[in-house]
């Protein structure tokens, strides 16, 4: 028996997927034990022996799970944390001689996750936690990567039975969300969905009667049917039943705290219990929602976000920090941000304006009238309102109108170690990384005259206290803001630039443009979210 647990630790250390097989080998080793059989059964057995038994499989359990891997059939902790916490408690029972059933459960001080895994040969997960599946990569059977799990869909039915889960939205490239039905899904494990079938690369569209779980049901409000008490809904387990069918059988719940405990109790109930989940709220959270999007880039959150209806999308823009939401814009197309934006309080708005890029936020500013513009402006702070409203003065298609009034500005006394230090910041963007630019005092926009520019090449090869003033370039000529933008496109792939300087007539720089700007402003004014995959996978 220790032989063969030793030999099932060791192959799921090296293949930690294929779990359901390693478990019922688990099994095949205490059943055939011949401590075990020579008692009759396990309950006969010495209880030393059943002692060594518990601990064996604890350490079995621990090395094919792992305790680094989150697991969908486990609630999503609602910290964000995307482990299970605590202890490790768990119990076994045996059903007939093939099949192994292992409960267990992590317990800490405010929660407690119970769960279970029935495991058999060529056996699949039959429980599984929605939250905690989205993100998980969508595989083919050769083991290809098709996309990844966003939400899933179901179809609500009458008298409060389980909603049919009719298949999964998977997100394909590029940031395109399609509808696989549950039917093609032949495999649901740890880090992995596999399905099989043609795709039918049409976009997803919800139909009368369905909802989709994730984007309408988390952090919803709903009634327990025995006490009316209001709880949240933290996390949706769909079930596979013996039809085959996936249906919605449980629902992870958090009690609000009462007096001086902050945070409520945690529990796992029955979908007959509650009642209210499929009335429209007011006012529904988005905490656990927006945790299973804290990975996605601000373009991929974006699309996501469109996909979705009004009153969610302002819940999402309203729950977003500044900065992460001020991203999002930049990445919507012209109609959806001015119409986020709309939603937003004034001040609200000003902060996320202050957080945009500034010639993003002019252009904002340009598309939602001059009245609004203006008051939005004295509701920003002085500095970020004085560059944005000078970029408002260029016509859009220009090269003052594309600028960015925020380049990397250094004196010629500064020091290549200096300059290094600038650049490497997070919040540079990379078009903006690629070179320094050399000008007198003062280094604000609009700055004293421009002397020349460093790319980052040479700084690179140069050492820590050279002056940039030694090693400039002043051979590429600047541009005029009235420039337009092919001529500004034509100078960047000229010379090979990721951006270029803009002065006025007195070589005072007042920006930079770069080549990102130059191609939003190139592509047709859909390019954000227009399908870009022409050939089409027809479902048969």
């Amino acid at each position: 028996f220790i032989a063969q647990k030793k030999q099932t630790k060791c192959v799921a250390s090296k293949t930690p997927a294929n779990t359901d097989q390693r478990i019922a080998f688990l099994w095949e080793a205490v059943f055939h034990s011949p401590r075990a059989n020579a008692k009759g059964s396990m309950t006969n057995a010495p209880t030393k022996f059943r002692q060594k038994i518990n601990v064996g499989i604890g350490i079995v359990l621990l090395a094919i799970i792992g305790p680094e891997d989150p697991m969908p059939i486990t609630p999503r902790i609602r910290n964000g944390i995307s482990r299970p916490v605590g202890n490790l408690v768990w119990s076994w029972s045996f059903i007939g001689k093939t099949y192994l059933q292992i409960n267990y459960y992590y317990e800490s001080q405010s929660r407690r996750y119970p769960y279970s895994m029935n495991t058999s040969k060529g056996s699949i997960l039959n429980r599984v936690f929605l939250a905690r599946l989205a993100g998980t990569g969508v595989f083919d059977p050769n083991g290809d990567q098709l996309g990844k799990v966003r939400d899933a869909v179901a179809t609500l039915r009458s008298n409060n039975q389980p909603p049919r889960i009719l298949g999964l939205i998977i997100e394909v490239p590029p940031r395109k969300r399609i509808f696989i039905p549950i039917t093609r899904v032949t495999s649901i494990n740890n880090g992995h969905v596999i399905i099989t079938g043609l795709l039918n690369m049409r976009k997803f569209e919800p139909r009368a009667n369905e909802i989709t779980v994730l984007a309408e049901m988390l952090d919803g409000t709903v009634t327990l049917n025995e006490s009316d008490e209001k709880v949240t809904v933290e996390d949706i387990a769909m079930e596979l039943s013996k039809t085959g069918d996936w249906f919605i059988e449980h629902i992870h719940i958090m009690r609000r705290g009462t007096g001086f405990r902050k945070r409520g109790s945690y529990s796992t109930v029955l979908w007959s219990e509650i009642s209210g989940i499929s009335t429209t709220e007011t006012n529904q959270g988005v905490n656990n929602l927006l945790g299973t999007l804290a990975n996605l880039r601000a373009a991929d959150l974006a699309s996501m976000i469109l996909e979705l209806n009004t009153k969610r999308r302002v819940e999402i823009a309203r729950a977003l920090d500044d900065e992460r939401l001020a991203d999002v814009l930049e990445e919507m197309n012209e109609t959806s941000r001015v119409a986020l934006l709309a939603e937003l309080e004034g001040e609200r708005a000003a902060d996320v304006l202050e957080e945009m890029d500034p010639d993003d936020a002019a252009d904002l500013l340009r598309e939602i009238g001059k009245e609004k513009a203006q008051k939005l402006l004295a509701l920003m702070e002085p500095e970020d309102a004085e560059g944005v409203a000078r970029l408002m003065d260029y016509e859009d298609y220009t090269a003052g109108g594309m600028m960015t009034t925020e380049p990397i500005v250094l004196t010629a006394d500064t020091t290549v170690a200096e300059a290094l230090s600038r650049v490497r910041l997070s919040e540079v963007a990379p078009g903006l990384a690629s070179q320094v630019f050399v000008c007198r005092a003062p280094v604000e926009t609009p700055t004293g005259r421009l002397m020349g520019v460093v790319h980052i090449q040479r700084l690179l090869r140069e050492p820590p206290a050279t002056l940039l003033g030694g090693i400039l370039d002043s051979d590429i000529a600047p541009l005029a803001p009235e420039t337009g933008l092919h001529e500004v496109a034509s100078h960047l792939a000229s010379y090979n630039l990721l951006a270029a300087p803009i002065v006025d007539t007195h070589d005072r720089l007042l920006g930079a443009v770069t080549v990102d700007d130059v191609l939003d402003h190139l592509l047709p004014e859909d390019w954000r979210h227009k399908d870009l995959v022409k050939a089409e996978v027809v479902e048969e």
